[in-house]
Order: structure tokens, then sequence, then C-alpha cells
């Protein structure tokens, strides 16, 4: 190491130096005796970018400080790009379905899915814990599956809101052919003998 910082604020210099350079934070961080994490915070606190990032021209520096912070989720995407689009819709279906009618072997394929996401995205902590909830699932499921009945609780739920729907309807008619006979409307009206 050439430069030996004086002063703290020449410290930080130096590691924000060789950090834009395009060194990672760990490597930085070792080199001059800080913790990893306190170079993420300088970075992201004082919006630092290394050589071999590139600035999305599309947003401004505040919302993007925002979204590194994960204050603000970042949910942008190019315009017109219905695959992303259908990825999304594709992934809200499996969280409302794992909400409304849990079933085990749903709950594993989503926990594999996001477990290679996380895996591809470099982050092992999480796959390893969404991996963890796969092995959690197989485990318990095959004991959900056996002790499931022919019909769930949903099942029943289902069954009773399509009967009240249909009682409304009849009612609605009802009503709907009453008025139409109290008016007069309704076709031709029988003699009385």
């Amino acid at each position: 190491m050439t430069d030996e910082p004086k002063t703290q604020s020449d410290l930080w210099r130096l590691v924000r130096r060789d950090f834009q350079s395009g060194d990672a934070a760990a490597v930085v961080a070792e080199r001059y005796g800080v913790s990893e994490r306190s170079v993420q915070r300088h970075a992201a606190a004082g919006g630092w970018r290394r050589q071999d990032q590139r600035r999305d021209p599309g947003r401004g520096p505040a919302r993007e400080r925002l979204v590194r912070r994960g204050v603000v989720p970042d949910f942008s995407l190019p315009p017109g790009d219905t695959e992303l689009e259908k990825a999304r819709l594709a992934h809200e279906k499996d969280l409302f379905t794992l909400l409304v009618d849990p079933q085990p072997a749903e709950l594993r394929r989503y926990a594999f899915k996001q477990a290679c996401e996380a895996a591809a995205m470099r982050r092992p902590a999480e796959a390893a814990s969404w991996m963890r909830l796969v092995v959690l699932s197989q485990r318990t499921g095959r004991t959900l599956e056996q002790e499931a009945g022919p019909f769930r609780d949903t099942d029943h739920i289902l069954a009773a809101f399509l009967e009240a729907t249909k009682a409304v309807e009849a009612v609605d008619a009802l009503v709907a052919a009453t008025a139409e006979r109290a008016s007069g409307v309704s076709g031709p009206q029988e003699d009385a003998p």
C-alpha cells in the first residue's frame, strides 16, 4: 500500500478511490482494516459507483439511492416488455394460490423457484433458506397430504359462495320479474275467467 492514511477522512478518500476503481467492497475493507459493511454503507450514502457499474439514465439519483437502500422497491419495467409483465403476473398468481389454497406440492415448487432465483442473483444465504423450506415441506407434505380428506375447508367455502351467488341471482331475477309485471311491460297478460 503506497498511500498511508493519516486521518479518518484520508482513509475514506482512499477507500472510495479503490472502490470506485472497481475493487470489491470485501477487498477494499481488508486492505484498509475496516468492515465490509462499513464500505458498503459509505458507498451507498455517498452514491459511490464503481467503474464497472453503469448508470440507468431513466432514473434520478434520489430515487436510485432510495432503491439501493431498500426504502423504495424497484418495480421499473422496460416499456413494452410483455415477457417481464407475464412473469410478474405469474409470480402474483403463485402467491395468491399459496394464500388461498395452500398445498404442500405448490409450496415446494414455489420455494424451489425462489431458491433458484436467489442462487442466480448470487444470494447464497437466501437460496439456502429457501432450500430448507423445500426440505421441510417435503417432510411434512406427505403427512399433510395423507391427512387431507376429499374435501378441504376451501372447497366448502367456495361451494357456500357459489350457492350464495346463485341465491342472489335468483332473488334479483324475481325482483326484476315482479317489477316488470307491476309496470305492465311483460308481454301479454292473461285474461281472467
